[in-house]
């Protein structure tokens, strides 16, 4: 199946959402009834930072957000090595497209974008139980720089020098 990449617009918002809460409750999901959010999710479309892949059919089969963003910054788990990093947060597939290798193919669009954008590293956090996101991660070359404990959960922090 072939599958289109593009930058999310203000009406994907609630197909977006609707993917979001899908996956609440999923294997390795950290992610509960109040986050993420509808604001959220406009907020990132807004900044032409969320990334949205669509079937053949235009159903929404994954989403993917990279912004600047210094909401990490206080963790203290990051490699002092500064530059311009953009956050990736919110990656989310389909749970019928488990496991078919669309989360690798969003990230590395996601990765070369921010790249021609002038971002120069990428940093996540990604919960220690999420062992598919932790195994993907490691596939693309990010590495654990750290460890958190933030938002009720315990996170390792993850980079990836673009």
């Amino acid at each position: 199946m072939l599958y289109n990449i593009r930058l999310a617009r203000q009406e994907d918002g609630g197909t977006v959402m609707d993917l979001y809460r899908s996956l609440i409750g999923a294997p390795g999901c950290t992610w509960n009834p109040y986050y993420p959010t509808i604001e959220i999710v406009r907020e990132d479309a807004e900044t032409q930072s969320l990334y949205c892949m669509f079937d053949e059919s235009g159903g929404l089969a994954a989403a993917a957000s990279a912004r600047a963003n210094n909401e990490f910054d206080e963790l203290g788990c990051w490699n002092k090595g500064g530059g311009n990093l953009c956050d990736l947060s919110r990656l989310a597939v389909r749970k019928d497209l488990h496991r078919q290798g669309l989360a690798e193919k969003l990230v590395k669009f996601v990765l070369a974008d921010v790249k021609r954008r002038g971002f120069d590293g990428v940093r996540l956090l990604a919960g220690k139980e999420n062992r598919a996101a932790l195994a993907l991660y490691n596939k693309l070359g990010f590495k654990i720089c750290g460890e958190a404990f933030a938002y009720g959960l315990d996170w390792y922090c993850c980079e990836l020098r673009l």
